[in-house]
């Protein structure tokens, strides 16, 4: 058994889409390790590549480590990854090829870190998103120190639409849940949507319910291309009810408390993405990772496109002119 990161989305939070892993969902680092079950006993180089199309532009965070630690364990230092791409606008087809700098690990994971870990962080970031962009089709390669080999593809999911709220900060009414509705984006396996909710603390003690995180993290999953729609903060939380106190997520199906706000990311994952954050709630079976990594180890090669929201309460969070309301 290995330990491995979590997809995870959003600027500065978001376990499952941050690109960083996160990415996110996904800003992007500091993903927490989780345990990973691999099919083999030996020790398998495993390669967590992440790539997210966000609102400031794309960005790519690959963790490179093993699942177990062997005697004479492969090198990871001195790893080559490199993303091979096409993208298509309008008429022009773009190539590019970009070899991403290694980085501390604090970039991909959050310290501590157990003593045998060993583990790399490679990132980049493709300011404004020039060859990062939806659509776009990359390939993976990582040339390993002593010769070896992984690679994987990835189509980048569609562009999409948010069409409610309208505003991409806006102000909702206390105790009202709100619709989130958007278009599909093409290729699209399955949406995550990733809220930190802050401020309830003090917002939720005149009612006796007791909150220990602030921000709060809540997940919620649509699991297919077509579905397209989510109530906030509602249908978020379905894959926390054992982690959470019941009580907290009953009264958050009423909507958010006034005092409170929340930052919001919806993303579209792509296939690879989707299928390996399967696991817990998401499947029964278990904790059940499909790779789409290859050669000489394994892993996940995801990607993403994030949309991001602030919803705050007339009486806590940062100010925004726009009610939540929907577009058009």
């Amino acid at each position: 058994m290995g330990r491995s990161m979590g997809g995870s989305m959003g600027g500065g939070g978001g376990r499952w889409l941050r690109a960083g892993c996160a990415v996110i969902l996904l800003g992007l680092s500091g993903c927490e390790l989780q345990e990973t079950t691999v099919a083999v006993p030996e020790d398998v180089i495993l390669a967590e590549v992440f790539l997210s199309v966000l609102d400031e532009g794309g960005r790519a965070v690959a963790l490179l480590h093993r699942t177990v630690g062997g005697r004479d364990p492969v090198p990871l230092d001195g790893a080559r990854v490199r993303l091979v791409g096409t993208a298509t606008s309008g008429s022009q087809v773009d190539t590019f090829s970009h070899v991403l700098d290694e980085q501390p690990l604090d970039r991909c994971v959050e310290p501590p870190f157990p003593p045998e870990f060993g583990g790399r962080c490679y990132e980049w970031e493709d300011v404004g998103g020039s060859l990062l962009r939806p659509g776009a089709t990359v390939r993976l390669e990582v040339d390993l120190p002593r010769g070896g080999r992984l690679e994987g593809l990835t189509t980048i999911p569609g562009d999409f639409q948010l069409w409610n709220p309208s505003a991409e900060e806006c102000t909702l009414a206390p105790d009202t849940p709100l619709p989130l509705v958007w278009g599909q984006a093409q290729n699209a396996w399955a949406y995550v949507v990733e809220g930190q909710l802050y401020g309830l603390p003090q917002a939720l003690e005149s009612e006796g319910i007791p909150v220990e995180s602030d921000p709060l993290p809540l997940l919620g999953l649509s699991v297919s291309q077509a579905d397209t729609s989510l109530t906030f903060p509602s249908e978020l939380g379905l894959f926390d009810r054992f982690q959470e106190d019941r009580d907290l997520l009953v009264r958050l199906q009423r909507g958010l408390p006034d005092g409170s706000w929340a930052t919001v990311w919806l993303g579209a994952v792509d296939r690879n993405w989707a299928n390996w954050i399967r696991g817990g709630n998401f499947n029964p079976s278990g904790q059940v990772r499909v790779p789409s990594v290859f050669g000489d180890g394994t892993g996940v090669f995801g990607s993403s496109v994030v949309r991001s929201l602030l919803i705050t309460t007339p009486g806590g969070g940062p100010a925004t002119d726009d009610s939540c309301g929907s577009r058009g």
